[in-house]
């Protein structure tokens, strides 16, 4: 068999990694996990079953891998939105919290919430807090400081957001469109009393920015 040389081979392996990880997460997404074997990825990547498991011992190792890319995707867009001039705090918040969702990863959603997975679920709720704690937590600052918003703690009324909306909005499959929408308003609610601001500020920005009906 053909091996590349030293030079070319790491960036050949590469990128047969990433392959295998876009083909898997496209079947993932039109098949579900459960409908997709490890048989048919190797297929339809073309690759010999002993490449796929150079990268990967299982089907499991893959969907762990794009979960983590799918959340430090998320942790990207997060800070692109905070860091963004365009808008003022409140406004950034909302963006936050309205563009960052899970929902168009159905498959992702399904597989985080298996009863095998419990620990997973965990484990990546963990992740987000430690995660966007920081992000929320300069833009609650920031907003402290602008004499907008009374908290006395930014980073740890962050924490407390994080994980409010973590458990509030967890797998909401079964919600009617009218459940839902009672649930993002008591969530804005509520995150106006952690605030400190006037009842209806965030719902204003929400209702007039159309990134989500409440």
């Amino acid at each position: 068999m053909y091996r590349p040389s030293v030079g070319f081979g790491g960036c050949y392996m590469k990128n047969t990694k990433n392959e295998i990880v876009r083909v898997a997460k496209e079947m993932f997404m039109l098949e579900g996990y459960d409908n997709t074997s490890v048989r048919s990825i190797i297929d339809k990547v073309g690759i010999a079953k002993g490449t796929l498991y150079h990268h990967f011992s299982s089907k499991k190792e893959i969907m762990d891998y794009v979960l983590n890319e799918t959340l430090e995707a998320m942790v990207l867009k997060a800070r692109a939105i905070a860091s963004s001039q365009n808008h003022d705090v409140i406004t950034r918040i909302v963006m936050l919290f309205t563009k960052l969702s899970l929902e168009e990863e159905e498959y992702l959603l399904d597989y985080i919430h298996k009863p095998e997975n419990i620990k997973l679920n965990y484990y990546q709720n963990k992740l987000m807090i430690e995660h966007m704690k920081p992000i929320l937590g300069d833009l609650i600052k920031e907003g402290k400081e602008q004499k907008i918003f009374d908290v006395k703690f930014p980073y740890g009324v962050a924490e407390l957001i994080i994980i409010y909306i973590t458990e509030l909005f967890d797998y909401n499959a079964n919600l009617s469109k009218e459940e839902e929408a009672k649930k993002i308003e008591i969530f804005f609610t509520n995150l106006e009393r952690l605030l400190g601001v006037k009842e209806g500020t965030f719902k204003k920005v929400v209702n007039g920015s159309g990134t989500m009906d409440c």
